[in-house]
């Protein structure tokens, strides 16, 4: 005679539930990262301050010396630094600001609060970026034809390419925030086109072209990307229409914690526990 089936105790049943609501706190969380422009516009703008507080220090106190002999502090070899290494050392400080902000400001910015005045309604009004969509896309496109002006002209200093990088990528991000799926597809042949077109002008009017393939190589490896993501753009399947934004309720408030935040983004969400 087969045994009966054993039902699930009640502290089953609790931790199931409570699993579940974890889950689903981190993936409301995980919304308002990725294309979000809230915290990449915050990033875009302390990398930026960091950057420009730093050169003035390192011209007016650490190393204001024209000529750099070898016996200096290490800091003053910063421009012997590779070309590449500078870019991707900045934009490193980029990505590691806006893990710190997210982590740290997701509840004060983007939590409901019933206390007026707090801190996090400050910030919540300080990095409104829905009126900026505009000013942010203006931006971009002028960033973007400025890298080329300074390809054009060979002169691509790490510093302003990596800031003005930055600056086309929180465009894209704005774009793509403000835009269903559907469009994504659209945008990103534009790009391909776009840098067709680019490299096509480059080979057959700019001149000593060849001659300077060794020192800014960097832009044609990005256009030449961009052209494969256009091409892979025109079989790219849309994806379903995004659901709206959910806005977690206050009473939430209570249960998240950074560590929450942190658990909810990839990697991190295979090595932190979900959090209940």
């Amino acid at each position: 005679m087969p045994e009966p089936t054993p039902t699930p105790t009640t502290t089953t049943v609790q931790t199931q539930r409570e699993e579940a609501q974890s889950e689903s706190l981190r993936d409301i969380i995980r919304q308002y990262a990725g294309w979000y422009p809230r915290w990449w516009l915050l990033a875009a703008f302390l990398c930026t301050f960091t950057i420009v507080a730093g050169m003035l220090t390192w011209d007016g106190l650490l190393c204001p010396s024209a000529r750099i002999s070898s016996n200096d502090a290490l800091i003053c070899h910063v421009p012997n630094v590779p070309y590449l290494l500078q870019i991707l050392l900045i934009w490193l400080l980029f990505g590691l600001l806006w893990l710190l902000i997210f982590t740290f400001g997701f509840k004060l910015a983007e939590l409901p609060t019933d206390q007026p005045g707090t801190l996090g309604r400050i910030l919540h009004a300080c990095t409104a970026f829905e009126p900026l969509y505009p000013a942010l896309l203006a931006q971009g496109a002028i960033s973007w034809l400025l890298i080329n002006i300074m390809w054009w002209r060979d002169n691509s200093p790490p510093i302003p390419f990596a800031l003005l990088a930055i600056s086309v990528f929180i465009a894209h991000c704005s774009l793509f925030h403000h835009s269903p799926p559907a469009r994504h597809r659209l945008y990103l042949s534009t790009y391909g086109l776009l840098c067709l077109l680019l490299l096509l002008a480059e080979v057959l009017f700019k001149r000593n072209f060849q001659a300077h393939l060794g020192d800014e190589w960097l832009l044609l490896t990005i256009e030449i990307l961009l052209v494969f993501v256009g091409i892979g753009a025109i079989f790219w399947r849309s994806q379903p229409t995004r659901p709206t934004r959910h806005q977690l309720p206050a009473s939430m408030n209570a249960s998240i914690s950074p560590l929450t935040v942190l658990s909810s983004l990839w990697p991190f969400n295979h090595l932190f526990p979900p959090q209940r």
